[in-house]
């Protein structure tokens, strides 16, 4: 009997802790940068990761704080522009989704040295 409520005990934690972590991590590495006509500039190679249990199909990254594209049409590549600063994934990723504890790549140059602040919201699981 101990050991069924040890187990139930657990499940449920692992299910909380899940639902109050983020989602997806995000960290960035600054590629190169370089000054043209008095303006600076960097390449930022960003890297999401599923921190959740689940398959994530799909979700929204929203460029929030410096988000400074060189070139609001040309200058991000890796994930489809919704409108805005908002994007989602192309599609060759949410039909096979990002397992726990993957990764997916994005890319953009951003006026400036400093990286950009994103956000996501509105995931979608498998």
């Amino acid at each position: 009997m101990f050991y069924k409520k040890f187990i139930f005990v657990a499940v449920v934690l692992a299910f909380i802790s899940c639902a109050f972590a983020y989602d997806v991590s995000i960290t960035q590495t600054q590629l190169y940068a370089w000054e043209d006509k008095g303006s600076g500039y960097a390449i930022w190679e960003v890297t999401m990761t599923n921190e959740c249990g689940r398959t994530i199909k799909d979700l929204t990254i929203i460029g929030e704080k410096n988000f400074n594209l060189r070139n609001a049409t040309s200058d991000i590549w890796a994930v489809e522009p919704l409108s805005g600063h908002k994007y989602h994934l192309p599609s060759y990723v949410s039909d096979h989704g990002i397992n726990h504890k993957n990764s997916i790549k994005f890319g953009y140059i951003n006026t400036g040295y400093q990286n950009a602040e994103f956000s996501t919201c509105d995931v979608q699981y498998m």
